[in-house]
């Protein structure tokens, strides 16, 4: 988790713990970085979300180099965007479940003006989307239901499939 704002640091520790546990157990390493806006660094690729995350995403390196696997959740808080960035590795197949991920989880939260919760939340779908590529049975939850209460059970279900699962 990087460059965490004020409007997230309640839940930092506890997304920073998801974070970590997806990485152990799927390999996958996701990102997430909230910023204030875009035009706060001047030496990037600031025109649009797309161009700007897919910087980040390049700079950094993220994810596993062979197979090119990294998620990136890019929220931009002024601005009013946010983009899910995926590594070239998944080609087009997970850009349908990017798309979901935002339009349904995260952007209604932040209309609400409840950032830590569509962050998280859409940090778990993000996960649950993950496990469920690589075949593994994750309890299915209604994706319109928004809220604190999901984001436990989401987490609450991925370590209970996790402790049954050889990933």
């Amino acid at each position: 988790v990087k460059q965490w704002q004020n409007f997230v640091a309640a839940r930092e520790e506890e997304l920073e713990q998801l974070l970590m546990k997806c990485e152990k157990r799927t390999g996958v390493e996701i990102i997430v970085v909230t910023l204030s806006r875009m035009t706060d660094y001047p030496d990037t690729d600031a025109r649009t979300i797309e161009a700007f995350a897919r910087g980040l995403f390049d700079t950094w390196g993220i994810g596993n180099l062979p197979r090119n696997d990294g998620v990136l959740l890019l929220v931009c808080r002024d601005d009013r965007k946010a983009r899910i960035e995926l590594g070239a590795g998944y080609g087009r197949a997970r850009d349908r479940d990017a798309e979901r991920i935002i339009q349904k989880t995260v952007l209604p939260a932040f209309r609400k003006g409840r950032y830590a919760e569509g962050i998280f939340d859409g940090t778990a779908d993000i996960l649950v989307a993950e496990l469920r590529a690589k075949g593994h049975e994750v309890q299915a939850l209604q994706a319109d239901v928004v809220d604190t209460e999901r984001a436990e059970k989401i987490v609450a279900d991925l370590l209970a499939d996790w402790k049954q699962i050889d990933i």
